[in-house]
């Protein structure tokens, strides 16, 4: 069930008699409907998707009329373990490896809500999605150059370490721990000290 299309009475997307709830809800599907850069979805206690943005088919790669209807766990398997942490407090944020329809793997931060009405029965699950693969690649390939630093040096017949702005040693290569006998620990607790500049 795609999301409330806005009344055009009057030209004006709210004035259709339902009341301010009704208008502020108009409202706000529309504008989630509008969201480009999340995908937002519902599913019903069942798990089926019954509420698909235009933000979830750029970002996923299928459309309301494909989805709807449909377990979100069979397009995108990861989804059920993150409604499984949910029971627990009712929301829960995780970092998620997903594959979008063409197969392309791609991460996310999904955030995923319980949604219960005023009595407390359950009636679904909001999920907001954001594509956070650019940032993520960028922290992989930062933590891949570190690896590469950390294996040259400890292979390197020179003494490398690094200080943090504090002076305090934060690396010590295989290298200098040979000269000094002592655990990287050790050191670090002594501080940048005399004997390491």
């Amino acid at each position: 069930m795609p999301f409330p299309q806005p009344s055009t009475v009057t030209g004006h997307p709210c004035k259709a008699g339902l009341g301010e709830a009704g208008e502020s809800a108009t409202l706000l599907a529309l504008a989630v409907q509008g969201m480009q850069n999340a995908a937002f979805f519902l599913v019903d206690p069942q798990g089926l998707i019954v509420s698909w943005n235009s933000g979830a088919e750029r970002i996923l790669g299928y459309r309301d009329i494909e989805v709807s209807g449909h377990r979100a766990a069979y397009f995108f398997p990861e989804i059920e373990t993150l409604a499984q942490t949910l029971q627990a407090n009712g929301e829960t944020r995780q970092e998620l490896r997903l594959q979008n329809r063409r197969g392309q793997p791609f991460w996310v931060e999904a955030v995923a809500r319980t949604l219960r009405d005023k009595q407390g029965v359950f009636l679904g699950i909001s999920y907001l999605i954001q594509d956070i693969s650019e940032r993520k690649n960028t922290e992989l390939a930062l933590l891949e150059s570190e690896a590469r630093f950390r294996t040259m040096a400890d292979v390197s017949p020179i003494m490398i370490w690094l200080n943090d702005e504090q002076a305090n040693l934060v690396y010590a290569n295989k290298g200098l721990l040979a000269v000094f006998g002592q655990p990287f620990d050790v050191l670090a607790k002594r501080g940048g000290g005399p004997y390491i500049h």
